[in-house]
């Protein structure tokens, strides 16, 4: 399943997390910052693609959880509460254009990154799967902010019991609930 939810900039700026998971790998894409607006969206298909954005890999209860923080035109600006290591909105972006870091600490650089080794080994089926380093999230944390308005990008495995319980141009609330689940 997938969201995207636009930040206006009239909205709040702080992102939180949806629901429990884990974070075990950022990676920074140093990019563009064009508008981000449904309506420039819509007519501009790439600009999720080549926008500057942080993304965060992880897990939740029924899988695979990702989270990308996507700037925008004057919003370049992303700050994560839990990484202060990353620095966006860099006036004269260095090669390679992209920055990583793992947080799981049981896996080398080298077997780690978004679907790499890092995926295959994960068992995400367990329920005793929790890398050393990786960062938990509570539902309603919050997780990081824009300097103004722009984009959360949610990518998560889900089972045919689970839906979205919000509609396409409705506002959120923090602590409403965007997913429900049948027993």
């Amino acid at each position: 399943m997938y969201m995207v939810i636009y930040l206006s900039p009239a909205d709040y700026h702080r992102f939180h997390s949806p629901a429990i998971h884990t974070g075990d790998y950022r990676r920074h894409i140093v990019g563009y910052l064009s508008p981000v607006k449904p309506s420039h969206v819509n007519k501009h298909k790439d600009v999720f693609k080549n926008n500057e954005r942080v993304n965060i890999f992880g897990r939740w209860a029924q899988g695979f959880y990702f989270e990308s923080a996507v700037g925008a035109t004057n919003v370049g600006s992303i700050k994560l509460d839990f990484d202060e290591e990353v620095l966006t909105n860099k006036p004269v972006p260095k090669y390679p254009y992209y920055e990583d870091k793992n947080y799981v600490s049981s896996l080398c650089a080298e077997k780690a990154g978004p679907f790499n080794k890092y995926l295959a080994q994960a068992d995400f089926e367990s329920e005793s799967f929790k890398p050393d380093g990786s960062i938990s999230f509570e539902k309603n944390e919050m997780t990081g902010r824009f300097e103004m308005g722009s984009t959360v990008v949610l990518i998560f495995e889900a089972d045919n019991k689970t839906s979205l319980k919000v509609s396409e141009g409705k506002k959120l609330w923090l602590g409403e609930e965007i997913v429900a689940h049948e027993e």
